[in-house]
């Protein structure tokens, strides 16, 4: 319901309002220390996860990497509070 032109003018808007604020900056940041997590992964903690991935896809890759963090506390198969 919005004009194109006007779409294009907010979009201007929001990237200019960004790079004031330090968009680069932010996104430097982000490259640095994804980088450092990225060289940081050891092989034999990752090793399992990938296999799952072998064995089962996607679905066992991430019933696997997301197990040990269930039930999340606020999350949607959290148990009801009494």
């Amino acid at each position: 319901m919005i004009s194109p032109e006007t779409v294009k003018i907010n979009l201007a808007i929001s990237t200019r309002g960004l790079v004031m604020m330090g968009l680069a900056n932010a996104w430097s940041l982000n490259a640095e220390l994804s980088a450092a997590a990225h060289v940081s992964q050891r092989e034999d903690f990752k090793r399992h996860i990938e296999e799952a991935g072998e064995r089962g896809g996607m679905r066992e890759l991430r019933r696997t990497r997301d197990n040990p963090f269930q039930p999340e506390p606020f999350g949607p198969r959290s148990q009801p509070r009494s």
